[in-house]
């Protein structure tokens, strides 16, 4: 009677809808998971993260893996990985991605996440993206150089400026520490969100400077101006 009582309190449950699921390895009950906003065009050579870069930043391959704009579920995600401190959520979202994206990173030597600058690291207590980045590494194999490129400039937040605003705000704010741990290499450049790109392109600039073989980025969500 009490073994039923406390199965009954501590069965995972599904982290969108609180429906009771029956692994606590997973996140999200079977229709949640099929709610799930994912794009379609993953990798493909013409897709709006593509074409947000091309002409500005060589890059080799370039997608995401989730629509922000399309529901609730990822807006409220997001927020609460990076404002309630979720680490194991952000994990989880990088396990699920690598799930569909394994095949797409195979050949890929380093997986970097957009690093923050350490006092916001301070502040916030972690890097949601590095978080991701775990997940990922954890489901493609693939190892995470996380302090090779860092945040030199310690910048305002994006979230309410314009274009040519965030353009200006992330210009050479990063700096490549080990250059030659990349050169020739395969990279992948991840963020938890892109919107207007400008991030994503200062960080690879910096990248590109160490010679590596290609970049390719990968975000968890694509916002809607793209």
């Amino acid at each position: 009677m009490l073994l039923a009582a406390l199965q009954s309190i501590f069965t995972p449950t599904c982290h969108f809808c609180v429906k009771r699921i029956p692994y606590a390895t997973e996140i999200f009950c079977l229709e949640c998971y099929g709610n799930l906003p994912k794009t379609s065009f993953r990798f493909s050579e013409d897709n709006p993260v593509v074409d947000r870069f091309r002409g500005l930043l060589s890059i080799h391959k370039a997608g995401a893996w989730l629509y922000y704009n399309q529901n609730d579920m990822i807006r409220d995600m997001l927020y609460e990985i990076k404002y309630r401190q979720n680490r194991d959520l952000a994990v989880h979202l990088g396990r699920l991605c690598a799930q569909d994206f394994k095949k797409d990173l195979q050949g890929i030597d380093f997986i970097i996440p957009i690093p923050l600058h350490p006092s916001k690291e301070s502040i916030r207590g972690f890097n949601q993206t590095k978080q991701i980045a775990i997940g990922l590494s954890e489901g493609t194999n693939i190892q995470i150089l996380s302090n090779n490129l860092i945040r030199k400039v310690f910048t305002d937040s994006q979230t309410k400026k314009t274009r040519d605003e965030r353009f200006q705000n992330v210009s050479q704010v990063f700096e490549l520490k080990d250059k030659p741990k990349i050169e020739g290499k395969n990279v992948l450049l991840i963020d938890d969100v892109i919107t207007t790109g400008a991030t994503l392109e200062s960080a690879a600039n910096e990248l590109l400077k160490a010679n590596p073989n290609t970049i390719n980025i990968l975000t968890l969500a694509t916002a809607f101006e793209l």
